[in-house]
């Protein structure tokens, strides 16, 4: 037991070079493929940002503690150790497996005491969904999140503030960004 913080982790286990900045809302991975009389094909998957995945994760499990007590809560995303990362992330831990030991061992100071542990515990596992009618009104709950979400970009809104998208230019290209920046930084690309 690790008496430092509550460490939320999202592990994603996917290889190759994976590409994304803490505040893009898609990733990518790329994968080297075949060998061709010209060079080495590649594939280029997209996939959600893990971060924000991680902090959805990490506000429910706030959410659930919060009669037990306001505990720290260190959010970290994992991928496997096959994944090489090309990745700006200077507010988040996003590491591979091989250093979530030494990423879990560098906070040293006890703020979590032996009973505050089993209330912790306790409430998490009462909140843990154990059947499968649960899991699936959960998995509906987020495609239906995952569709206002898209619906909502589709007619130029922020999803995060309902303030409208606008174009904007940046050193990679251009993009949409909400009309409330820099109090909402939801961008789209």
């Amino acid at each position: 037991m690790f008496p430092y913080r509550i460490f939320v982790i999202e592990t994603k286990n996917y290889k190759g070079w994976i590409f994304g900045h803490e505040n893009s809302e898609e990733w990518k991975q790329s994968l080297l493929g075949k060998k061709r009389f010209w060079g080495w094909s590649s594939e280029q998957h997209k996939l959600r940002n893990p971060i924000r995945q991680n902090a959805a994760h990490a506000r429910a499990v706030k959410a659930i503690l919060k009669e037990v007590g306001d505990f720290p809560i260190i959010p970290i995303v994992v991928f496997a150790d096959s994944a090489e990362l090309n990745i700006t992330t200077p507010n988040h831990i996003v590491i591979n497996w091989c250093n979530l030991r030494s990423a879990i061992k560098s906070y040293r100071t006890q703020c979590i005491s032996q009973e505050d542990i089993q209330r912790i515990v306790s409430k998490i596992s009462s909140a843990n969904i154990t059947t499968e009618g649960s899991r699936e009104s959960h998995i509906r709950n987020v495609q239906t999140v995952q569709q206002n979400r898209d619906m909502a970009i589709a007619n130029g809104k922020c999803p995060k503030c309902g303030g409208s998208l606008v174009e904007r230019r940046g050193r990679y290209g251009t993009f949409w960004g909400c009309s409330n920046y820099p109090k909402c930084r939801f961008t789209h690309n």
